[in-house]
This record gives structure tokens, C-alpha cells and sequence, in this order.
């Protein structure tokens, strides 16, 4: 959503040109946008992530003679000479957390293997950047003490969200909301808001108190985890076998979140590393 909102912001005062694996439909639509979409081979981030470096470095040297400024996020993208380097706007700093996985031995090391070069391309990125635009008070402090950066070249540009879409919820809202859920106005809900396909957001601690809980006959309150990744179908399959049926709810990626958050009553966020909150902002 901040790339998008940048985007949108920028298309509105001239020319951009976007690279990217996916853009919505209406900001592709704006004529001053140009977008370079980037195939995701097999669906996956990994191969995605090296082609969109690729096709970044590609257009920035075809566009350069024309004096533009290149924008990428952390190390997805080595673009620009050493003499005139992109702005770095960074969402998520890789050194700042090793990433906890489950799985297979294959897994494992793909997500090992991949960390490493997400580390070796984050650090190249950012210390040659020219500015560096953190997200957070604690990304700012990240990219200082972990990459290596000039405090002078690193500013906290806090999120902002859209108050239209996320606003105070009324009793009769949040009834409806429910009731679009299939649950009665009554019936207390508890959100998880993040991706599944590592421990990063901490669903496993999220899990084990649910099982908890849902032994004590006082607890009436269900959860809804909005998110998907490669460990959604383990936690669905511990779910049903721990007999929580209708008290763990898996609704997968779900793009309109207002509608979400307005039907919940309370929101749990046990993150162990996250750069900038925003699902709890929102």
C-alpha cells in the first residue's frame, strides 16, 4: 500500500515508470504511468526477486540521460551509477532478523540460502544509496547499526494510512460485519493480521495460546487469521486436528482489510521482528 500510494502520488505530477511484479488495475491505468511488470516464475519471490532487480537496473539505464530519480526498496534493486545512486525507501531491514522456518530439510535450506543473498543485496543497496528513507524510528536505527549507514543519509518517514477506509467503527457496523462472516452480532471476534510462510509474525505463539484458551469453557471469542505463505496448509491441518473447528478461521490473503478489522473486537500483533506495524496502525 505505500509503494501504491507513492505511486499514485507521483502519476498525478508527471511521468513514472513502475517495475514491478503486479500493479492494480486503476494505477495502470493512469497515462503517466508506465508500468514494467516482471514474471514471477512458479509463483516464486526468490526467481521474481532476481528478474525485478534485472529489469529495475534495465530501465533506470535507459532512462537516466534523462535526469530521473530512481526509487527502490531495500535490495531488490541495484540501480543507478556509484555517481548518481537510487533513493532507498526501506520497508523491512533482512540483517534485522534471521528468518525462523518448519519444514523439510529442502525448506530450510532454501530459506537459508536465500537470506544470505537478501543480506549481501540489501547491505550493497543501502550503504550506496544516496538517501535512505526508513519507515520507523527502529529501521533507522537498523540501518545505521547493522548496514553501516551515515546518519546524515537516513530519514523516518512515517506510514500514513487512508483515515476514509480506516475509521472508527460504530456498534451497528461492527454487527454487520460480523454477520458477513456468518457470526452473530455477539460473538466476540480476535484478528491475526500477517504472512504464514515464516515464524517472523509469531502465528505459532498466537496458536498455542488459542489451544489454550479454547480449553477453558469460559473463553467465547473465535479467531480470524487474515494471511497466506507456505505454512498456511500445515496450520489449517493443526487447527482441525486440535478440534478447534469454527474457533481458528484461515481466510487467506484478503485485500479488503477495513472489512476485516471492522468485525473484530480486539487485534493480536506478537511479532518478533517487524520494522513498522501497520496492520496495528490501520
Amino acid at each position: 500500500m505505500a509503494n501504491y500510494a507513492l505511486a499514485r502520488y507521483l502519476a498525478s505530477r508527471g511521468e513514472v515508470h513502475l517495475v514491478t511484479n503486479r500493479a492494480w488495475s486503476d494505477l495502470a491505468a493512469l497515462p503517466p504511468a508506465a508500468v514494467h511488470r516482471v514474471p514471477r516464475p512458479f509463483g516464486s519471490n526468490a526467481l521474481g526477486g532476481v528478474l525485478l532487480s534485472r529489469e529495475g537496473a534495465r530501465v533506470w539505464r535507459q532512462l537516466a540521460p534523462r535526469g530521473v530519480n530512481a526509487v527502490v526498496n531495500g535490495g531488490n534493486c541495484q540501480a543507478g551509477p556509484l555517481e548518481r545512486p537510487a533513493i532507498n525507501w526501506v520497508h523491512y531491514v533482512h540483517a534485522a532478523y534471521v528468518p525462523e522456518t518448519a519444514g523439510s530439510i529442502a525448506r530450510l535450506a532454501k530459506t537459508s540460502l536465500v537470506h544470505r543473498r537478501e543480506l549481501k543485496n540489501e547491505r550493497r543497496a543501502i550503504r550506496r544509496a544516496r538517501l535512505v528513507i526508513c519507515n520507523s524510528r527502529r529501521t533507522r536505527d537498523d540501518v545505521i547499526e547493522r548496514l553501516g549507514v551515515e546518519p546524515s543519509r537516513a530519514h523516518v518517514v512515517y506510514y500514513g494510512i487512508d483515515a476514509a477506509r480506516f475509521s472508527a467503527v460504530s456498534g451497528d457496523e461492527r454487527a454487520a460485519a460480523k454477520r458477513a462472516f456468518g457470526v452473530a452480532p455477539g460473538r466476540r471476534l480476535v484478528g491475526f493480521a500477517g504472512a504464514l510462510g515464516d515464524r517472523r509474525k509469531a502465528f505459532d505463539t498466537v496458536f498455542a495460546a488459542w489451544v489454550e484458551l479454547c480449553r477453558r469453557p469460559d473463553w467465547d471469542a473465535d479467531l480470524i487469521v487474515a494471511g497466506a505463505g507456505a505454512e498456511r496448509p500445515d496450520w489449517e491441518r493443526r487447527a482441525k486436528e486440535a478440534g478447534l473447528g469454527a474457533r481458528m478461521r484461515f481466510i487467506g490473503f484478503h485485500i479488503d482489510m477495513p472489512a476485516v478489522f471492522a468485525a473484530l473486537d480486539a487485534l493480536v500483533h506478537p511479532a518478533r521482528y517487524e520494522a513498522y506495524g501497520l496492520s496495528v496502525h490501520e
